[in-house]
């Protein structure tokens, strides 16, 4: 919900805090009505603010509100939190002597795979993510007023018998998953298939990804009310038993399947200026009853058809989509999301239908167009139509390769201060880097998996399609088949640019939600040294 005085009254705290977040403009979508207050700004007004505001600001909260908290927080509520970490603490267990797949599972094809899904709606009114702060005023915040769609978290766990290998793919309805948070479930997942199946699966094998939904839940921390409760930490943990849980259920599901995958394309549009992405990759599993155990589709674009007056929480168009694709397919269905920097699709008003997807749904209280909810269900129903289609003329999944899995850190030094405040006095729980300290990094966490024929490479942000592309053609010189980028996946911290593409004031609202430069050349050097391929000649 956007206010008139929460722009004019807030425009140079809003440039502070690098702009209204993850949604932005792009060629001629509507977007919602967040203005593109960066692109109006006097880059000396932006230097005036970053100089002054910022300091004021970080001075009164680490005075302040940072004592207040502390000493407000009572001793059982600590002592609660220390039983927590003791509790979920890993078992002491010698892993490599553990098997890799469950006793008495019998596997005769060349895979297996098994699929869950978890509701995780919230179940209380819940800070929406996207579309822009609230400044702190709660009154203007977006939040939660009923669910008219489920938020799902939904798994497949591929395994391949021959070596033990086993690989998920985890998609969430939500904003965003933070790095702590993902290695936090990596955790808790391990954790839970030891208990449960006495199996050692690597908890970075479960490749989570969010779908990034306008109209999910806040589960970064920056739409809330800032110097605040940013994040609900009650939703957040809401959400990780719910992959937790999908992800164990899946794994007990494991059965025989045969695979097989197609491409198409579902017209979009982005800012990128280099490259372009608007392909669909399906793969499908079959059970030997020849009945659809699962469709894991990635398809890159802002999940935004709603605009930001929708507060009934939705997966957008992933739910419909969704609801298509298991109704006329069967089985269960994975969305992950691709590089979707500036990323938006086309979203069709009208498909001839009479009435929405989810009719029974809570309607959201706000003024919101009622047209939206067919045109949502119309984009959605439309990218169903394009996944059934490249499965009529898919082909069959080669066995050859089974599954591999690579995974790693990458390091590199921030230059974003204002996305570093954030984390410093703000509601983003990033790593706390100083910038003005070139020797001061930060991490994040990337994964590179083959099942078959075809490889994943996650990234950990809203990639551009350009990033993607450099990360395809590493992928296709270390001879891997077939590279598909996954966004938003196993992290989130902002978007993930071309260090060239720091040079256009085009993207400056881009460039304010990103950790800095350096991300491209240190993710691309990680990704080389992670594949075996020798350092890259310095751009000349």
């Amino acid at each position: 919900m956007l206010h008139f005085n929460r722009w004019t009254c807030g425009v140079a705290i809003v440039l502070v805090f690098g702009v209204a977040t993850g949604c932005g403009s792009s060629s001629g979508q509507d977007n919602g009505t967040v203005p593109d207050v960066s692109a109006e700004v006097a880059p000396d007004v932006i230097g005036e603010v970053a100089s002054d505001v910022v300091a004021d600001v970080a001075a009164e909260v680490a005075s302040d509100v940072v004592a207040d908290v502390a000493a407000e927080v009572p001793a059982d509520v600590v002592a609660d939190v220390a039983a927590d970490v003791v509790e979920d603490a890993m078992p002491d267990v010698a892993w490599e002597t553990l098997p890799r797949l469950p006793e008495g599972l019998v596997i005769t094809a060349d895979f297996a795979a098994g699929a869950a899904q978890k509701d995780v709606s919230p179940t209380q009114p819940t800070h929406l993510g996207g579309f822009g702060f609230c400044l702190g005023d709660e009154t203007v915040c977006r939040s939660t007023d009923g669910v008219h769609d489920p938020l799902l978290a939904s798994t497949v766990a591929i395994a391949d018998p021959k070596s033990g290998e086993v690989v998920m793919f985890i998609g969430v309805d939500t904003i965003g998953v933070l790095r702590s948070d993902v290695e936090d479930m990596h955790r808790r997942i391990q954790k839970r298939l030891y208990e449960q199946y006495g199996v050692y699966f690597p908890g970075e094998r479960a490749m989570i990804g969010a779908s990034h939904a306008h109209s999910s839940c806040d589960t970064v921390g920056l739409w809330g009310p800032m110097m605040g409760a940013g994040r609900q930490e009650q939703y957040v943990e809401l959400l990780k038993n719910g992959v937790v849980d999908s992800a164990a259920e899946a794994f007990g599901k494991l059965v025989d399947v045969t695979m097989d995958w197609g491409k198409g394309s579902w017209v979009n549009s982005d800012e990128d200026g280099f490259t372009h992405d608007n392909d669909l990759f399906v793969l499908r599993g079959k059970g030997t009853d020849d009945n659809t155990v699962f469709t894991l589709v990635r398809f890159p674009a802002h999940p935004t058809t709603y605009g930001d007056k929708m507060h009934a929480a939705s997966a957008d168009f992933v739910g419909t989509m969704r609801l298509k694709l298991e109704k006329d397919l069967g089985g269960l269905n994975v969305f992950m999301n691709g590089p979707i920097g500036s990323v938006y699709p086309e979203r069709p008003n009208e498909c001839g239908l009479t009435e929405e997807a989810f009719p029974n749904g809570d309607r959201t209280t706000t003024t919101m167009d009622p047209a939206d909810y067919m045109k949502t269900t119309c984009t959605g129903y439309g990218i169903a139509e394009v996944v059934k289609t490249a499965l009529t003329t898919s082909t069959p999944l080669v066995a050859t390769n089974g599954i591999t899995f690579k995974h790693t850190k990458f390091h590199f030094h921030p230059t974003n201060g204002t996305l570093m405040m954030l984390a410093e006095v703000g509601p983003l729980p990033f790593d706390n880097v100083n910038v003005d300290d070139p020797e001061a990094m930060m991490y994040s966490i990337f994964s590179v998996a083959t099942v078959g024929d075809l490889t994943y490479i996650t990234t950990p942000g809203e990639s551009f399609p350009s990033f993607g592309d450099e990360a395809k053609k590493i992928a296709v010189e270390a001879n891997l088949p077939n590279p598909i980028v996954l966004g938003l996946t196993q992290d989130w911290m902002g978007y993930l640019l071309l260090e060239k593409q720091w040079k256009d004031a085009n993207l400056s609202y881009h460039q304010s939600l990103s950790p800095g430069e350096t991300v491209e050349p240190t993710f691309m050097a990680a990704m080389r040294k992670l594949l075996g391929l020798p350092a890259a000649p310095p751009v000349k």
